[in-house]
């Protein structure tokens, strides 16, 4: 369990440290819906289920959703969604990414809901892969919650990330997406194994401090 929590905590550590290096195309939906792979219907109308869209409010496309500000500003644009009915639904995805063999990766994303019933239930895969456990996003309304995957590349040269929902729940299973980030965190000489906590936290450190001071030197 120890083990467990501090794999956990490092992830949060260097999903924050971390997010200058992304590597994904409109991760933060600057470019509205550039980019977005999906198996949902990008429109303006909410209405239906399996209906997607990108703004800056998603009350202004759904009245019964509430209004909410994007991650982390409060300001820009999201992707919010009419979760749909129909099983194994990719909600968004990105292909083709290159990535470094025998290297560990953190994809994260932030999530909430916009309307406060039977939640969305979200799996990451990478590769067609599941990585991690299946995340379920808080109730409440408004509340952005952050969801980390650590993933190693071992073999593979490139990279295709899906976010899927699994909830089908006709009611409720309305969310907004936002910053979604695929980082690079360190190589690992065995790709077989995560390495011990004690050599996580002594790298995730390292990895802060040095993005710490390369950011105040370009602060000063």
């Amino acid at each position: 369990m120890l083990y467990k929590t501090l794999q956990i905590s490092l992830l949060f550590l260097l999903a924050t440290c971390l997010s200058h290096a992304n590597l994904l195309t409109n991760g933060g939906f600057e470019l509205g819906a550039a980019g977005i792979q999906s198996n949902l219907i990008l429109s303006p109308d909410l209405r239906p289920e399996g209906n997607y869209f990108v703004g800056l409010d998603p009350h202004a496309y759904h009245n019964l959703w509430s209004s909410i500000g994007d991650h982390p500003s409060g300001t820009g644009n999201m992707m919010f969604v009419n979760g749909s009915t129909n099983a194994n639904q990719l909600v968004w995805g990105q292909s083709g990414i290159a990535v470094t063999t025998d290297t560990y990766y953190l994809f994260s994303f932030w999530a909430a809901s916009v309307f406060d019933a039977n939640p969305a239930q979200f799996q990451v895969k990478i590769n067609g892969v599941q990585v991690g456990s299946t995340y379920t996003i808080p109730a409440p309304v408004g509340q952005w919650s952050q969801a980390v995957v650590l993933w190693n590349s071992g073999a593979s040269t490139t990279a295709s990330l899906g976010l899927f929902d699994i909830n089908t729940a006709p009611g409720g299973n309305d969310f907004a997406l936002d910053d979604l980030s695929f980082d690079p965190a360190f190589a690992n000489q065995s790709a077989s194994s995560v390495p011990e906590p004690g050599s996580l936290l002594l790298v995730g450190g390292a990895l802060c401090a040095l993005y710490g001071s390369r950011r105040r030197a370009v602060e000063l």
